[in-house]
């Protein structure tokens, strides 16, 4: 489940934990969030804001700490009577009875996978997609290879990366590039800038990709 509200947030998504649970002495409760609280935009504990699920005021107290619209909120809870309070604000529900089958309903409500989070990386819109089709087009044409390339190793970076060309080199991991002299620091740098600029120049319409 922590996989997949770093993958929710990772595209923006504000995220919200809302427990009810009481004060444990002197300064702890239960059941404790604290270890999970930085995953979370919002933390709302019930004997804090004085309120309770499935109690429409401690829904609407949440909605309005992430300014969000009730149409706009998915609630995912385990229990029926919470899932009821939150709907009747015009809340989306979810009844978590299966971990795994609440994600896929999860993702089908919000468009994209929950799993495999790499930081760092958002999930391709569909606009940015390459065409499959028309990357096959252009190996078969321009590089004279027929056998399907495309493929997905999810053990490499977590995420979905297109290679377009294996190129020999080195790979530096400590920007200070320890070991280098001052002049091969500089070589090394303006080499990068420009394989940036490269890229940026790049007219992806001319492609057979656009």
């Amino acid at each position: 489940m922590l996989d997949a509200i770093q993958c929710i947030q990772a595209e923006g998504i504000k995220t919200a934990l809302l427990t009810n649970n009481w004060k444990f002495y002197p300064h702890n409760s239960c059941p404790p969030v604290d270890y999970v609280r930085h995953f979370f935009d919002v933390v709302v504990e019930s004997y804090k804001v004085k309120m309770r699920k499935p109690n429409k005021d401690i829904f609407q107290h949440t909605l309005g700490l992430l300014d969000v619209a009730p149409q706009d909120a998915i609630f995912l809870d385990d229990l029926g009577p919470n899932l009821k309070g939150a709907s009747e604000l015009g809340i989306r529900t979810i009844k978590v009875t299966d971990q795994k089958e609440a994600l896929r309903e999860l993702e089908g409500q919000i468009g994209f996978e929950l799993k495999g989070y790499a930081p760092g990386t958002v999930a391709v819109p569909d606009r940015l997609k390459i065409p499959v089709d028309r990357l096959h087009d252009y190996f078969k044409s321009a590089l004279n290879i027929h056998s399907n390339v495309l493929t997905f190793v999810g053990s490499v970076l977590g995420t979905p990366f297109y290679i377009m060309e294996h190129v020999e080199g080195r790979i530096f991991k400590d920007q200070t590039l320890p070991g280098m002299s001052p002049v091969e620091r500089r070589q090394v740098y303006a080499a990068m800038v420009e394989v940036l600029a490269k890229i940026h120049r790049v007219n992806f319409e001319g492609c057979w990709f656009g």
